[in-house]
């Protein structure tokens, strides 16, 4: 069973290991773009870690409603078990090509956002529930943009960075 406390340590840890996982990845590669693509994932997830930090500091309680509390550790459990929720599993020596580590990262970033939106759904204060709102926006503004640059580079368009990215 997990307590709020285990979830947002959990999340705490996800964004975590994302940023330390790209960081790595960043310092491996030997393309300018696809540096400065890891290298902004890492700041990204950074940024989220923050938010997470900020939260679990709150700690919130769902004790005050047992059932909800049950509910919550019960729907949390049965997410974890059906998803991975780490870039460490990932063999970056293996993988050859940028558009399928693009889809690792596209793979992670999907993760997150269906372990957020269940998370979220479990908050009883409503300016938490925006922040991971705000958060799960992000994640899936990561997701369109590394699926835009992949879908370039698979169909021979370039390999510019999306204006965001690049910056």
């Amino acid at each position: 069973m997990f307590t709020i406390d285990d979830i947002f340590s959990m999340a705490v840890q996800i964004e975590s290991n994302g940023s330390q996982t790209y960081l790595q990845a960043a310092q491996q590669a030997d393309d300018t773009q696809l540096t400065k693509l890891l290298q902004w994932m890492a700041a990204e997830e950074q940024a989220h870690y923050r938010h997470f930090e900020t939260l679990r500091r709150r700690r919130v309680d769902l004790s005050a409603n047992p059932i909800q509390a049950e509910m919550s550790r019960f729907l949390m459990q049965d997410m974890i078990s059906e998803h991975r929720f780490g870039l460490d599993q990932i063999d970056f020596a293996q993988i050859d090509r940028v558009a399928d580590l693009l889809a690792a990262m596209i793979a992670f970033e999907k993760d997150t956002i269906a372990f957020y939106s269940l998370f979220q759904s479990m908050l009883p204060d409503r300016s938490d529930q925006d922040m991971i709102a705000d958060i799960i926006a992000e994640e899936r503004a990561h997701v369109q943009r590394l699926s835009e640059y992949r879908q370039r580079l698979i169909e021979g368009k370039g390999d510019t960075l999306p204006k965001a990215i690049a910056r």
